[in-house]
């Protein structure tokens, strides 16, 4: 869990879980961002900004949303009012909700859903999803069949038709729905610089408002959407502050409200000051050390498996594991917003994880010992172990943007 969410809780009545009832609330949040987006268009969102910005301009049919009591993501309605399978799971049927309206007022229907596939599986528009319709009829290109996977039965009611033997979910269909009046008066090869992509006609609970370049993004309630309610957050507001300590300094005085990536020395600090809710975003990031146990170089050349000269030794392996002190790692680095991983799968997962999973603790008594055992010693006193090992070279393969790739530029 590296990035810690910090805002003004009062502020905010759409973060239940960070309300604050003694302070009056705010029917406009400022939130800070480093840069501004490129393209308002789902088609085109690429950045987390972006996405974040498009889920509130337009629906899918249908929503996701970690539920911690099932340990699971849960799919919810949201275009789509309701949906069946068939026996096989080779076809959805969709109900549309009856009176969701684009800005422009016209009517979402179910050719809108069968364009937005279209156009986010056609090779010319060249989206950010393409290429990730697996499940679909598709031709030799990747484009979705669209004769072959869409069925429409009337404005409001459709079929969706997957392939014989894939493993379709209602992840293959939570796309942002697209207005086919709007986009269809484009070429698709000119879709990347369409004037929609920076002045969006939406469907979503939000819409846009202004946007200023390199300065904010304004949006504002739709209170012609089904998710509208007086109640919530009226204006939303993505002020562009590209200089960390600018955001920081603009958090504290109340220019803005709700901010991510907090450092952790930072996040510290705000807990001194009254007013502030800080939160880590738990996830499924992680960083690991990976002791390959084979020789990578001979089964490259030879594609026959030979032990690594070093890691090929598992007693090498636990030692060196035995040897690290994540715990301090984790506190001097996170500054404890973080937990040890003894897994790539997250406890999140409290279902799919093993519990029962001891991880070797530090100890470097121990991990000595089982070193000398190997034949490893310190043959000149110089507080160093040695041991030969013939052609023996260590390369280290890591992310900058790591943890562990910040340690190995410190060391």
């Amino acid at each position: 869990m590296k990035y810690i969410l910090i805002f003004i809780a009062a502020l905010l009545v759409g973060f239940s879980s960070c309300q604050n009832e003694s302070v009056v609330i705010s029917d406009r949040v400022v939130i800070a961002v480093g840069e501004d987006i490129e393209s308002l268009n789902p088609l085109y969102s690429f950045s987390g900004t972006e996405s974040n910005i498009v889920e509130l301009l337009f629906l899918s049919l249908v929503q996701h949303r970690w539920d911690n009591s099932k340990s699971n993501i849960v799919s919810y309605p949201m275009a789509a009012e309701s949906w069946s399978w068939n026996n096989d799971s080779t076809e959805l049927t969709i109900e549309l909700r009856n009176g969701i309206l684009w800005t422009d007022k016209e009517k979402l229907t179910t050719e809108d859903v069968v364009y937005s596939f279209d156009l986010y599986s056609d090779p010319a528009v060249e989206s950010r999803l393409f290429g990730t319709f697996d499940n679909f009829y598709t031709e030799v290109n990747q484009h979705i069949d669209i004769n072959k996977s869409f069925e429409i039965i009337s404005p409001f009611k459709m079929i969706i038709k997957f392939k014989p033997h894939s493993n379709p979910n209602l992840f293959d269909i939570g796309i942002p729905l697209l207005p086919k009046h709007i986009l269809e008066k484009y070429k698709r090869g000119d879709l990347p610089t369409a004037e929609f992509n920076f002045k969006p006609v939406s469907n979503g609970p939000f819409k846009l408002k202004n946007w200023d370049r390199n300065s904010a993004i304004i949006l504002t309630s739709d209170p012609t959407s089904f998710l509208y309610d007086k109640k919530n957050i009226g204006e939303l507001i993505f002020k562009i502050i590209p200089d960390y300590n600018n955001r920081i300094n603009q958090l504290r005085s109340g220019e803005v409200d709700l901010l991510e990536d907090i450092k952790s020395e930072d996040a510290n600090n705000f807990k001194k000051l009254k007013g502030f809710s800080i939160g880590p975003i738990k996830g499924r990031q992680y960083d690991f050390i990976g002791l390959s146990n084979i020789d990578n170089e001979e089964y490259n050349r030879t594609k026959k498996i030979k032990p690594h000269p070093l890691w090929g030794d598992k007693e090498i392996r636990k030692a060196l594991t035995m040897a690290v002190n994540r715990q301090e790692i984790l506190a001097e680095f996170l500054g404890g917003y973080g937990q040890l991983a003894y897994s790539p799968v997250t406890n999140i997962f409290n279902t799919s994880s093993d519990s029962s999973i001891s991880p070797y603790q530090y100890n470097l008594s121990e991990a000595k010992n089982i070193l000398k055992k190997q034949g490893w010693k310190d043959s000149d006193n110089n507080g160093i172990i040695e041991k030969t090992v013939k052609n023996f070279q260590l390369n280290y393969l890591y992310r900058r943007v790591t943890l562990f790739g910040n340690l190995l530029e410190l060391l």
